[in-house]
């Protein structure tokens, strides 16, 4: 895939597996490869230059180190790949086929009227869960994220919003984004 000049593909909520373990890899056929350089093969062959891996502090199986922190060790240990730190919460992979940067990033769980909701961000996971949206948008910009809703019209899940509540948090800037999951389209 031919990409154009100056334009950024990317793919800001991605989780890679549910879980890295055994089962899944071989549910996907890569029991034995390196999940970091299959994550890259993918990425190139889609045409994307950026993959935020999206951590979630309640999934049990990523309690001791995150999402991107296990895809982060695993790449480290490429022979496929050369692989750079870009900061604390970003590297690159590269190699002839192509090059993808990766960003640290999380699904933010906030409590509201009595209600769960998530927001999205990129370049940490360290983002405190369970604050409003209001006290998530303010530490977010203090912090220089933005803070976009997560699916919220996914009908069923906790991240489901009203439109009226949409347009709400967007006029009051507590949300600086909207995500739009292309399943629920169809």
């Amino acid at each position: 895939m031919e990409k154009a000049e100056g334009i950024l593909r990317a793919n800001f909520h991605g989780h890679i597996l549910a879980d890295y373990g055994p089962w899944w890899r071989k549910q996907f056929g890569i029991e034995g490869r390196n999940l970091a350089d299959v994550a890259t093969d993918k990425c190139i062959e889609k045409g994307l230059d950026l993959y935020v891996i999206t951590n979630e502090e309640d999934f049990a199986n990523f309690r001791e180190v995150s999402r991107y922190r296990q895809i982060f060790n695993e790449a480290t240990e490429s022979d496929e790949y050369v692989v750079g730190k870009l900061g604390e919460n970003a590297f690159v992979m590269e190699n002839v086929r192509g090059r993808i940067i990766f960003l640290d990033g999380k699904s933010i769980r906030i409590s509201e009227d009595e209600r769960k909701y998530e927001l999205l961000t990129f370049g940490s996971s360290k983002i405190p869960d369970g604050m409003n949206f209001k006290d998530t948008s303010s530490y977010l910009h203090d912090y220089g994220f933005l803070s976009i809703a997560e699916h919220p019209f996914a009908g069923g899940h906790h991240g489901a919003i009203t439109e009226d509540k949409l347009l709400d948090l967007w006029r009051k800037r507590n949300i600086d984004a909207v995500e739009h999951n292309g399943k629920i389209s169809v």
